[in-house]
């Protein structure tokens, strides 16, 4: 902390920098080692630092990760993504993760460039991916391929994790992990019940609803884990809680459709009626709720698709016709977005300004609400 000091006490007497920035940066440093984020290097310890230095300044935090930071970012986020489509398209998938290696070592180990980081982040994980489904998806071993690829692509991204400290890649092994576990149960239930996996998730669809939900409960309480470490959003700790949020939060509520609903947990097969569209418009309504008091609109832009089914369904028996129909729809949608996204700061100061001082302390503050 010291050496910090002296640094920047160096560089006001050179006139690198002016003496308001001096105080300011010496006043965060402060703050982190007095909130212990300044300490001996670990695994996880990279993560309290800032995501952008000037991000500690800004008036209000952010929601997602800030990935662009000018445009040299978006060109070579443009550059990787054509190289590597190009790559893969040409030399399979094997290629494209010894290539994505290699611009990682330069452009996030060296660079340390956020949106690049992010594209061969996502490059290695579905390249890693299709590779594992040649290797693990033969009929010999069926029902027990998509632990093995799921295992074998946490073990991928642990490494990734470990080298480059990406956030996303830290979220990914961690779905991954569970994701792992959450296959194996399903071979177990289904080899011990049915023999077979495959008619076991068929037949039994609460069931692995239910085993979803247990699943995606666990991932959620990890990325609060993450979010409630870093409220003012300011490091990459809630990086780490978006990806999770925005990946977990369709999963986590197609896992209470098909718990409360069974094959009619996806509205737009067959069977489905008004009662099924009433159930599936509370739990959305249960996940709006929810992300207004984390401040994730994850969670309501997760059930978009079945709120619109569910609408579509509940105004079907009115008579009219069925190219009206979906334009009322979509305009009843269009309303329903619009007013939440406009509303959001307001119905947080209604509905978080209600709760026990216990939990507002753990989700981020009420944003000041500006007059239009």
């Amino acid at each position: 902390m010291q050496k910090v000091k002296e640094f920047l006490q160096q560089a006001e007497e050179q006139k690198i920098v002016g003496s308001a920035e001096i105080r300011a940066l010496l006043n965060f440093a402060d703050k982190q080692y007095e909130a212990g984020y300044i300490k001996q290097d670990s695994l996880f310890s990279k993560l309290s630092a800032p995501v952008d230095l000037e991000d500690q300044f800004v008036a209000e935090p952010s929601e997602a990760p800030r990935l662009v930071r000018g445009f040299h970012d978006v060109l070579i986020s443009i550059g990787i993504t054509v190289f590597l489509a190009a790559v893969w398209g040409i030399l399979g998938s094997i290629t494209v993760i010894i290539f994505v290696i290699a611009l990682s070592e330069y452009f996030i180990k060296r660079q340390k460039l956020a949106l690049p980081a992010f594209l061969l982040t996502s490059f290695l994980a579905v390249s890693s991916y299709v590779l594992f489904i040649k290797v693990f998806g033969s009929n010999v071993i069926k029902d027990i391929s998509p632990a093995l690829i799921l295992a074998s692509l946490f073990f991928v991204l642990s490494g990734y994790y470990w080298r480059y400290r990406v956030p996303i890649a830290l979220a990914s092994l961690i779905v991954a992990a569970l994701s792992t576990f959450f296959a194996i149960v399903l071979i177990m239930l289904g080899v011990s019940i049915d023999g077979n996996v495959g008619v076991f998730i068929n037949q039994n669809p609460r069931i692995v609803g239910f085993v979803g939900l247990c699943f995606s409960v666990v991932a959620f309480l990890i990325a609060m884990y993450f979010d409630v470490q870093d409220t003012k959003r300011v490091t990459r700790r809630s990086d780490v809680a978006f990806w999770m949020h925005l990946g977990l939060a369709p999963l986590l509520m197609y896992s209470l459709f098909f718990t409360i609903l069974g094959d009619d947990g996806v509205l737009w097969r067959k069977g489905a009626d008004q009662l099924d569209a009433l159930v599936v418009l509370m739990v959305i309504s249960f996940m709006i709720l929810v992300g207004i008091i984390i401040d994730r609109r994850a969670f309501v832009t997760s059930g978009l698709i079945s709120l619109g089914v569910a609408v579509y369904i509940l105004t079907e028996g009115i008579g009219l016709s069925s190219g009206f129909l979906f334009h009322a729809t979509m305009l009843a949608l269009g309303i329903i977005i619009l007013s939440i996204g406009a509303g959001w700061n307001y119905a947080r100061r209604n509905i978080v300004s209600r709760l026990p001082e216990m939990i507002k302390n753990k989700v981020p503050a009420i944003a000041e609400v500006r007059g239009v």
